[in-house]
């Protein structure tokens, strides 16, 4: 209240907007650019590429009240200000769990000849379960989702094989979609269709002991609806994540994403490790190595500052090429909420060109005292001269001769001269050792760990990735015995298509330099296949050597 009435002085602070988009190629309804807006102080940003003049504008509050006067061009100092403010406070931030719903009809319910076409059943599998995001197990991008899973059997299922009728009905026959052939293991675009009576209906054609999961996404009145619909052997499996390492990655980093899932999956089921630095307006789809219920996949390190976001998602379809989530979302059998991290700088080692030994400082030199004369005995002794305590010997002075009153006279002592001193030794200079380059790993395809036992379909370009630390200058690559590729700029990386059959040899090594000078780290040595169908990973270890 005090900041309200003005008996204090706000606090200075900035203030963020955002609307968010999937881009262009996402999915309808929530497509577009993300709008924005920042204001710090009197200036206020607006990137709203809906306006008339469109891109980014760049206001002052304080004289232009009705955001009338676009400074972005005058002053653009302040513009960049801001939108490097907006980038800071974006990379914190996550997509939304969730889109706001537009009309959502509950129920959804498959009316066809498996339950007398009755739009009213509201018994599974034919009323479809509505997931509100965000949702226990999370929803494509956030949307409300709808779901089902039919069993085909000749007894005991939800229905019998062969080719079914049916439409889809939201509530009553004024919102109903039919009148399509429904793709297996695809999307169908079904159309609109709105009366009094049941209206076109749709065919589709069953198999005796499988599984057919409908999945239903961000449709609208008027408009025609995407259904997808995925074939396994065996219920579809839900899918968790129970483990990153490390759990706050540095730009050294490779992160490994530990999943476990409800059962063995059926042949048909393939897990994806989905990630993104883009709020997956684009994704990276990697199939994790693993078996059972255990699974396991790699982020590549990333740069310092960077935020990622990853989810895990399971299809019947091969997604491993797909980027947008226009396609990506309607395909998903099932996923998981979303995990999201900033990267950290990592610790960079200074790079010694050359092995120069670091030269110690000589310590100043502790005077040596200089050994005491012996005397040589003689009727009058002589004193000991006083030494006096320098880095080099004083020549000690020769003492006079004490002569006898005459007419005998006394014989002159020998004086014993003085000892060298000892010279302090210079400690020798301890060359300091070059930092060592090091691959914590092979990746394939954007983080597929490439490891021991690794099938590559063949005729597939695959990407070869050594991850290596911030020692490391170029890597060598080299295929069945052959250097392929020495590669000075990261990533480092070796494209390839097999093109035969067979067992092959993959070793990567690391050097301190670049053109593969230096000093070399510890090699990864992977023995893979090349198959003509791609074929389980089984889990195992590189060997280093």
């Amino acid at each position: 209240m005090p900041y309200l009435t003005r008996q204090q002085v706000a606090p200075p602070r900035t203030l963020f907007w955002r609307w968010f988009g999937l881009g262009g190629s996402g999915p309808p309804g929530f497509g577009g650019t993300t709008l924005y807006a920042v204001r710090s102080d009197s200036l206020k940003l607006v990137n709203n590429s809906g306006n008339n003049s469109g891109g980014a504008q760049l206001f002052n509050l304080s004289t232009d009240i009705s955001e009338s006067q676009n400074l972005a061009q005058s002053q653009p100092g302040n513009l960049a200000s801001l939108n490097q403010l907006y980038g800071q406070w974006n990379a914190q931030m996550i997509e939304p769990l969730w889109v706001d719903a537009q009309a959502i009809l509950f129920p959804m319910v498959l009316a066809g000849d498996w339950n007398g076409f009755n739009k009213d059943d509201t018994s599974p599998p034919w009323s479809l379960t509505r997931i509100t995001a965000p949702g226990a197990q999370g929803t494509p991008d956030g949307y409300d989702w709808f779901t089902n899973t039919i069993h085909v059997a000749a007894t005991g299922g939800d229905t019998t094989p062969g080719l079914h009728s049916f439409a889809i009905v939201g509530g009553s026959y004024s919102t109903q979609w039919g009148g399509a052939t429904i793709n297996i293991d695809a999307t169908t675009s079904v159309p609109w269709f709105s009366g009094t009576n049941l209206g076109p209906t749709n065919s589709i054609s069953l198999e005796d002991g499988f599984y057919y999961s409908f999945r239903i996404l961000n449709w609208r009145l008027n408009y025609s609806l995407t259904l997808s619909v995925m074939k396994t052997s065996a219920p579809p499996v839900s899918v968790s994540v129970v483990g990153q390492t490390p759990t706050a990655p540095t730009s050294n980093d490779p992160v490994f994403v530990s999943i476990v899932t409800s059962q063995p999956k059926s042949v048909e089921e393939r897990i994806y490790l989905r990630w993104s630095t883009d709020t997956y307006i684009t994704s990276h789809m990697v199939e994790p190595v693993g078996s059972g219920v255990n699974y396991s996949a790699v982020i590549p390190a990333q740069p310092a500052g960077t935020s990622v976001q990853y989810c895990i998602t399971t299809s019947t379809v091969d997604l491993s090429q797909l980027v947008t989530a226009a396609t990506i979302d309607f395909l998903t059998l099932a996923t998981t909420s979303n995990t999201h991290y900033v990267v950290a700088p990592g610790a960079t080692a200074t790079p010694t060109p050359t092995t120069t030994p670091s030269v110690t400082p000589t310590p100043a030199p502790t005077p040596t005292a200089t050994p005491t004369v012996t005397p040589t005995p003689a009727p009058t002794p002589t004193a000991t001269p006083s030494v006096t305590p320098t880095p080099a010997p004083t020549p000690t002075a020769t003492p006079s001769v004490t002569p006898t009153p005459a007419p005998t006279p006394t014989a002159t002592p020998t004086v014993t001269p003085t000892p060298t001193a000892t010279p302090t030794s210079t400690p020798t200079a301890t060359p300091t050792a070059s930092p060592t380059p090091a691959l914590s790993g092979l990746t394939y395809n954007g983080g597929t760990p490439f490891v021991n036992g690794t099938n590559l379909t063949l005729g597939r370009s695959y990407t070869i990735t050594a991850q290596a630390n911030a020692n490391t200058r170029s890597v060598v690559f080299n295929k069945d015995g052959l250097i392929v590729k020495t590669d000075s700029a990261t990533p480092f990386d070796f494209t390839w298509t097999p093109g035969g059959l067979g067992t092959h040899t993959f070793v990567a090594t690391p050097w301190s330099s670049t053109a593969g000078k230096g000093t070399s780290g510890a090699s990864i040595t992977v023995t893979f296949s090349v198959v003509t169908a791609s074929s389980t990973t089984p889990t195992t270890t590189t060997t280093t050597t």
